[in-house]
């Protein structure tokens, strides 16, 4: 290992939050002043812009925390709504958090159990088969939480 993991969870952070900020910008200054002239040609207003009105940070880290619609087009979303950049940063970075730190301690715990395998431990086998077990469990149920809340509000998951 080069490091400790709260250092690689750091710079996992940081490069995480640069890349969604290039996809920002790239959408605040090349497509949303697009945006804004077919708007001001219908004589319409930015639908994102009654979403993002209050808590924008808040707004981003729960938008970060469903993982859809995918990390890129989230920062192109919004960088096409008035959101302010500092706003933007924060709770991408705080939205991020929580996914980063679940890699990091899969990533981790692998490398451990690969480490300190012992052919003869059953204990280890079935720690590790419980974890493979959960891991599985956690994403079917996602998956049908996200399904089921996109369902509630009219919206279909893509099969």
């Amino acid at each position: 290992m080069l490091f400790n993991w709260w250092i690689g969870l750091i710079i996992a952070i940081v490069g995480s939050s640069i890349g969604a900020s290039f996809a920002f910008f790239i959408a605040r200054y090349f497509i949303y002043p697009r945006i804004l002239g077919i708007a001001h040609r219908y004589n319409k207003s930015n639908p994102l812009s009654y979403i993002t009105k209050q808590d924008d940070w808040k707004f981003v880290a729960l938008l970060r925390l469903t993982a859809i619609p995918p990390f890129n087009f989230q920062s192109y979303l919004c960088g096409i709504s008035p959101l302010n950049f500092k706003s933007y940063l924060i709770g991408s970075a705080l939205g991020m958090l929580p996914f980063t730190l679940l890699h990091f301690y899969i990533g981790y715990s692998s490398k451990l159990a690969m480490i300190t395998y012992d052919k003869n431990s059953s204990l280890q086998t079935i720690a590790l088969s419980l974890s493979i077990i959960f891991t599985v469990f956690i994403s079917i149920y996602l998956t049908l939480s996200i399904k089921r809340n996109l369902s509630s509000v009219g919206l279909k998951l893509a099969d």
